[in-house]
């Protein structure tokens, strides 16, 4: 007997082997299916799934069309945020030197995203962005 095996969520987890077969012999023995989570690089929660087994496919007629199936969840292991590189360190001087630092995001938006800079003490800082050569 060959019972075919998938997942509802196939971005989610990955399932091998794709397909379990059943020798009478065998009958009791038990046939491991490893389930392995997928990183999607979205901040998209815990993820509910379905494994489906079946329909087997038999010649034994108490067994043939037969299906079951499991739930589980893959946790997401991303987390959405701004990232600013370098946190730290940036050194300019009222003379006119200048430093920089970048920005990005921890995970793809889903839209676009606006960050306001605004410096701690505006007297002694001016945020703009850095002058680029001709």
């Amino acid at each position: 007997m060959t019972i075919p095996i998938s997942a509802s969520l196939p971005g989610e987890v990955s399932v091998a082997p794709s397909s379990i077969t059943i020798q009478p012999p065998d009958w009791d023995a038990p046939a491991v299916v490893l389930l392995t989570g997928q990183d999607d690089a979205v901040a998209d929660g815990v993820k509910a799934y379905t494994i489906d087994l079946g329909p087997a496919s038999t010649a034994d007629p108490a067994f043939a069309g037969g299906t079951a199936s499991v739930s589980g969840q893959n946790d997401d292991n991303e987390s959405p945020g701004v990232e600013v590189i370098p946190t730290g360190g940036l050194h300019t001087s009222e003379g006119g030197m200048a430093d920089s630092f970048a920005v990005r995001l921890r995970t793809p938006p889903t839209a676009p995203v606006s960050i306001t800079f605004r410096p701690a003490t505006p007297s002694e800082a001016n945020l703009g962005l850095p002058r680029r050569s001709p």
